[in-house]
């Protein structure tokens, strides 16, 4: 099927566009969400004008692969990133790995409950980011995603990590916070992660930095903000790229807090009333 061909009168091409138009203020909504399911459901029907191309990659492969729209496999072929928050995205299709170019995989607050072995065919993968869904577990196969730098699966139900997270070695951002139930412990698999340079941890119920942190010698942020840390090992003292670190709201002891001050000054966010 030629998709170019496609014919809307201005009238319908006008609709379409508004319901893609993104919020001024770069904040997706539920509400904007909704607008972008009633273009693919009109998309998916009409087919996709050239004046909507380069949007309709961004966001439709996901929902052709989840509905085996095999006529619009041209755009699977060309997407780099796909961006669907708030979305109605409950499952990540298993014929994922048709989308050979994808580096961007943007899926935060659906209602995603796994994650698929087949995410491992995503070799150009850098960011992924699945904050906010129902996911309990991660495949052994994530730790094949080679190039991924930038992963964030806050607020989800995940209460171990597979061994093979510890294979990601061009990971620099992870983000776990709020999670449920809260962890209490900060994953070995972590600390395997040399080229980690921002971990954020906040609204955990965290109770100690294992030793182990000195492992992350390229790390310069560290948010551990709303935890249950009483004490601070000496080995973070000695992380020579650390720039700043979060412990705000965390039951540290006065001489720990003195201590914290006398290092780091300013690059410690404490809560003074503790």
């Amino acid at each position: 099927m030629d998709l170019s061909s496609k014919s809307y009168t201005k009238k319908e091409l006008d609709y379409v566009q508004g319901l893609w138009k993104a919020p001024e203020d770069g904040f997706y909504t539920i509400e904007h969400e909704k607008n972008i399911r009633k273009a693919f459901e009109i998309l998916s029907q009409k087919g996709v004008p050239q004046e909507l191309k380069e949007t309709a990659i961004r966001v439709f492969p996901i929902y052709c692969l989840e509905y085996e729209l095999v006529e619009f496999e041209s755009y699977w072929k060309e997407a780099t990133e796909i961006r669907c928050y708030f979305g109605y995205i409950s499952v990540i299709p298993k014929n994922i790995g048709k989308l050979k170019k994808l580096e961007g995989l943007f899926l935060g607050r659906n209602q995603i409950k796994e994650v698929p072995p087949q995410i491992n065919e995503l070799k150009s993968l850098k960011s992924l980011d699945l904050t906010k869904n129902k996911i309990s577990s991660l495949p052994e196969e994530i730790g094949e995603l080679g190039l991924l730098e930038n992963f964030a699966i806050s607020d989800n139900y995940i209460e171990n990590l597979p061994k093979s997270f510890s294979k990601l070695q061009n990971l620099q951002y992870l983000s776990m916070q709020n999670m449920k139930p809260r962890i209490r412990t900060i994953f070995p698999e972590v600390f395997l992660l040399k080229k980690l340079k921002r971990l954020i941890l906040n609204e955990n119920n965290i109770r100690e930095i294992p030793s182990h942190i000195s492992n992350l010698q390229n790390i310069q942020k560290i948010s551990l903000s709303e935890n249950n840390i009483r004490h601070i090992p000496i080995e973070l003292y000695g992380l020579p790229n650390l720039e700043s670190i979060d412990l705000y709201d965390n039951p540290l002891a006065q001489d720990e807090v003195s201590k914290l001050m006398d290092f780091f000054g300013e690059r410690v966010a404490l809560d003074w009333l503790k």
